[in-house]
C-alpha cells in the first residue's frame, strides 16, 4: 500500500505540470483523464489483493481510495512550481 501511495505522487505531479504551458487546459484535461482511467484498474488491483488476503470489501475500498490521495496533494504544488519558474527559462 505504501508503494502505491508514493506512486500516486508521481501521477499527481504529472497532472499538475500538464496544466502549465501554452496548451494548459486541453493538455491538462487529457493527462487527467488518462491517469484517471489508469487509476480504475489500479484501484481494483489493490482491492482485489486486499480482499484475497482477508480484508473486508469496505476496508479494501477505503484503502484503494487512500492510495490515490497523493495525486491532488502533489498536483497543485507542481502546477504552482512550474508556473512560477517558467519565467526564468530562456
Amino acid at each position: 500500500l505504501a508503494v502505491m501511495f508514493v506512486h500516486s505522487f508521481g501521477e499527481g505531479s504529472g497532472v499538475g505540470v500538464s496544466f502549465s504551458g501554452q496548451k494548459g487546459w486541453s493538455q491538462g484535461a487529457l493527462v487527467t483523464l488518462a491517469i484517471g482511467a489508469h487509476n480504475i484498474p489500479e484501484g481494483l488491483t489493490v482491492a482485489t489483493v486486499m480482499v484475497s488476503n482477508g480484508s473486508t470489501p469496505w476496508s479494501a475500498f477505503i484503502w484503494s481510495i487512500a492510495t490515490s490521495l497523493g495525486q491532488p496533494v502533489c498536483a497543485v504544488p507542481s502546477y504552482i512550481f512550474v508556473e512560477t519558474f517558467t519565467a526564468l527559462l530562456p
